[in-house]
């Protein structure tokens, strides 16, 4: 699917990236609607949100999206939104920065790369996680009202005080292969 440029605005069903390889909207304000189970093959498919700013990639239905194979196979997209809870989402790929807002309800996020990243919870218990690096890079980033976790993944021994200065409403902290 190829659209121009303007806005655009792009409806993926279930079966719709079984049979479309590629969705690209061009430059503009654009924003591509898909449930969960759309994109499941992340390491085939593309979604580009073209050259414009503000390009939002709004995903519905509860479950885990399988992550992207590789930084090109979600480009142009400045926007992630959650419209349900229960909603799992690995970004760890993807070089550019995003601002993820998920819904209420519990739902985790996982932040790879160096880019600014921002995630916004819901009123749920949400679980961002991050490397040290993305941790160092964050953009402002806020749990939410849930009872929130940051977990960092990755081993590393230069994790120091000021890379939790953009982190906010996040009550639980878990280190996991760090040393």
């Amino acid at each position: 699917i190829t659209t121009g440029g303007g806005v655009d605005t792009v409806h993926l069903t279930a079966v719709d990236l079984n049979v479309v390889e590629t969705v690209d909207t061009g430059d503009g304000v654009d924003t591509i609607f898909a449930i969960q189970t759309s994109l499941n093959d992340t390491t085939s498919d593309v979604i580009d949100g073209g050259a414009g700013t503000g390009d939002t990639l709004s995903i519905s239905v509860t479950g885990t999206v399988a992550p992207f194979g590789n930084n090109a196979s979600l480009a142009g997209i400045e926007n992630v939104t959650f419209t349900t809870d229960a909603m799992v989402m690995d970004l760890g790929n993807q070089t550019e920065a995003l601002n993820v807002t998920t819904a209420n309800g519990t739902n985790g996020v996982t932040f790879g790369g160096t880019a600014a990243n921002k995630f916004t919870g819901g009123t749920g218990a949400d679980t961002l996680t991050l490397t040290q690096a993305a941790l160092a890079a964050a953009g402002t980033s806020t749990g939410g009202t849930g009872a929130n976790v940051l977990a960092l993944n990755a081993a590393s021994t230069g994790i120091v005080d000021a890379n939790f200065a953009n982190m906010s409403l996040f009550q639980t902290l878990t280190l996991t292969g760090i040393s």
